[in-house]
């Protein structure tokens, strides 16, 4: 099969034809290495975008007098982008190797992104708190005391023995933001 070029059809503004041409190929895009390298591409030019939007949501959300903090009542003041650290690429590289065919979106904003932290208020913003702010948090960067590896290790194991009692969990849900702990029932349906 030869390629389909989506990386110049993505730049040139095909990105939801190139999406869908991506899903529905699946897991057998990386099978072909010239379209796993393909579909790399556009995910991280899909990262670098995104990143660009990250910066710019921050600043302007800054400007504007927004606080980033902590999700409870003490509101310490957080910094709502880290941009990735040089061991992010391996990060990536182990989070394939431990769990498998991770999305190759989600290795790419790893890579290229960073961990995003918007949760927060603004003093003139009545609903703000109860917003529903970007978080993911695949390195990290907020814990400099504890490993990412570890509780995605320990969440992992705890997925694994399910399947092994021969219960159905269902698939891997990797842990990148804390939704399911801290939104109200109201946001999780």
């Amino acid at each position: 099969m030869t390629s389909p070029e989506w990386f110049s059809r993505y730049q040139t503004g095909q990105r939801e034809q190139v999406w869908r041409e991506l899903r529905e190929l699946g897991s057998a895009v990386r099978r072909q290495p010239e379209l796993a390298r393909e579909a790399r591409m556009v995910c991280d030019e899909m990262a670098r975008r995104a990143r660009q939007n990250v910066e710019t949501i921050v600043e302007r959300l800054a400007a504007d007098g927004y606080r980033f903090h902590t999700n409870d009542d003490s509101q310490v003041p957080q910094a709502p982008h880290m941009p990735p650290t040089a061991a992010a690429a391996d990060s990536a590289a182990w989070l394939e190797e431990r769990i498998g065919d991770v999305p190759m979106t989600v290795t790419s904003w790893l890579r290229l992104v960073g961990d995003v932290w918007l949760v927060g208020t603004h003093p003139q913003w009545p609903t703000s708190a109860s917003g529903d702010p970007l978080v993911v948090e695949l390195e990290g960067s907020r814990y400099p005391g504890s490993s990412m590896r570890d509780y995605i290790d320990e969440e992992w194991e705890q997925w694994r023995e399910y399947v092994d009692d021969g219960d159905d969990p269902g698939p891997f849900v990797l842990p990148v933001a804390p939704d399911q702990l801290h939104k109200g029932e109201h946001q999780r349906r």
